[in-house]
């Protein structure tokens, strides 16, 4: 049987984040990262990658001409993409528009940069099941000849139906509307008085 120590060590979840910071090295300061993380269940942080200097980059799309580096790091104490770029905003005086961190298994992340571990597949040109004919159906063509007619729905239309009603035939006929109940000249308010009933006296 297992020991506490060992199942929790089982169960210990990484969070795993990328850090982007555009036209900065974050060399210069890399061991400051690296320490301030260390409070919060550090596991790994890689070296800062450069990459090519783009005209339009698609994590800072209001830089022109950005370079991006990007790191990786990894952290046992859960976390969040914003906490962390806050972090790093606060602690290396950088402004919060020059980083992105955002979940390393992101499905977009997964396919730009680990497109082995993605499970999204680029689209094939393959067989469209538009194109198939309608597989044949059991009794399909009697059923399209016959209904092809539009005289046959309507000779269906016109047969007695099949089930019993309860009652006769002229259950209801018999009823009245508001305009036929017989009205009385009699008022409803003041005609009939109530009955006082009489005082009996009872012996002492």
């Amino acid at each position: 049987m297992k020991n506490f120590i060992q199942y929790l060590t089982e169960t210990q979840k990484t969070y795993e984040f990328k850090i982007k910071i555009a036209n900065l090295d974050p060399s210069e300061f890399w061991q400051d990262i690296k320490d301030i993380f260390e409070t919060y269940g550090l596991e790994s942080l890689s070296k800062p990658k450069s990459h090519p200097i783009k005209a339009d980059c698609i994590d800072f799309p209001s830089i022109k001409n950005c370079q991006l580096f990007v790191m990786d790091i990894a952290l046992s104490y859960p976390m969040n993409n914003d906490q962390i770029r806050n972090i790093i905003s606060e602690r290396t005086k950088l402004v919060p528009a020059q980083i992105v961190v955002v979940p390393r298994n992101q499905p977009e992340e997964l396919r730009r940069w680990h497109p082995e571990e993605s499970d999204i597949h680029q689209f094939k040109q393959g067989e469209s099941v538009l194109d198939k004919p309608y597989e044949e159906v059991k009794g399909g063509k009697e059923a399209g000849k016959f209904y092809s007619d539009a005289g046959t729905i309507f000779k269906e239309f016109n047969k007695e139906p099949k089930w019993e009603i309860a009652g006769h035939d002229n259950a209801g006929a018999d009823g009245k509307t508001t305009n036929e109940i017989p009205v009385s000249d009699t008022s409803p308010i003041g005609t009939k008085r109530t009955k006082i009933p009489a005082v009996v006296k009872g012996s002492k």
